[in-house]
């Protein structure tokens, strides 16, 4: 069974989480995702599905190291999403901004 948990406030995730859905409708917040190092050979999928409007942007960070080589995540459009991997080193970032947009870093937008 997939380990499926809803986040409206900021919080540091459990290593068995597996898929994220997000739910900013009271205000923004950050998300950090378990270090690389204890997440060896898994995923995690996040999704921002609910939110205000204008979108109260969600920042997704690693609590140590970097998602890609940047610091954070920021998911600023509704229904805009990640799929994460991590290889015991690093999180890779293999999929984003599926129907919307993400700044990695604060400085680039990617679109879907």
């Amino acid at each position: 069974m997939v380990n499926i948990q809803t986040v409206t406030a900021a919080c540091t995730l459990q290593d068995t989480v597996e898929v994220v859905l997000l739910d900013s409708t009271s205000g923004s917040f950050i998300v950090k995702i378990p270090p690389a190092y204890r997440m060896r050979g898994k995923q995690i999928q996040i999704k921002l599905i609910k939110s205000a409007t204008p979108v109260n942007p969600v920042t997704v960070t690693s609590s140590k190291g970097t998602i890609d080589g940047v610091s954070s995540i920021i998911l600023d459009t509704l229904n805009s999403a990640l799929i994460l991997f991590s290889d015991g080193a690093i999180w890779a970032l293999f999929q984003g901004g599926v129907s919307g947009g993400i700044v990695l870093d604060n400085s680039i937008l990617l679109e879907g």
